[in-house]
């Protein structure tokens, strides 16, 4: 019974190189899904449908160059996923949506140069985004609000807090900023409504 399953591990597979859509569909009892050390190069969208119960995906060291949109959606107790290591340059608009578990996104060590700003939706309890090791110029902009609530700031050239003026609403509640290049630390009027914020490696 397929949906008996808790646990699937496929590693160390070299003609492992497609992940087509609903490869995984109606496991409805797994939690961890590792498919790190493949040789896969293509997930295709819908990949992971019907996972109520799944908290962890494991994609690490694979050849994957391209996240399609829609390619991780909809599962709502999802908390993780690791995706360091890969060839990864592109991810689509909408290629994570409605992930309302994540808490932890890795994406380090890929060859990423840019990220669209709505890559990821809705996903109010994401804490850690990591994504060093990858082509970011300290020029390069990337900015995203899960919703109106949570602000997250990556890879920005900042001298000046304030320079974000205009990004702070009156309903924010966090804001994260992560590999930026922070020279003048200001903490003023613009951050009232703010209960959390967060300065990592910048």
């Amino acid at each position: 019974n397929r949906s008996s399953f808790q646990s699937i591990s496929i590693r160390y597979n070299s003609n492992l190189k497609r992940i087509n859509a609903y490869t995984f569909y109606n496991l409805t009892n797994l939690e961890e899904l590792r498919l790190d050390r493949n040789e896969i190069e293509i997930i295709e969208a819908h990949s992971f449908v019907d996972l109520p119960q799944l908290l962890f995906i494991v994609l690490d060291s694979n050849r994957i160059r391209e996240l399609f949109s829609f390619t991780f959606s909809d599962i709502k107790s999802l908390k993780e996923i690791q995706l360091e290591t890969n060839e990864i340059s592109l991810i689509h608009e909408r290629s994570f949506v409605n992930l309302t578990n994540l808490t932890r996104l890795i994406l380090m060590r890929n060859s990423l140069r840019s990220i669209d700003a709505n890559f990821i939706q809705n996903s109010p309890l994401l804490t850690e985004f990591l994504i060093g090791g990858n082509g970011f110029s300290p020029l390069d902009r990337f900015l995203f609000s899960n919703d109106d609530k949570h602000l997250l700031i990556a890879g920005y050239n900042i001298d000046d807090l304030s320079e974000l003026n205009r990004l702070i609403q009156e309903s924010t509640e966090t804001v994260r900023f992560i590999f930026n290049q922070i020279k003048v630390l200001y903490i003023g009027e613009m951050f009232l409504s703010v209960k959390f914020i967060s300065i990592y490696s910048c």
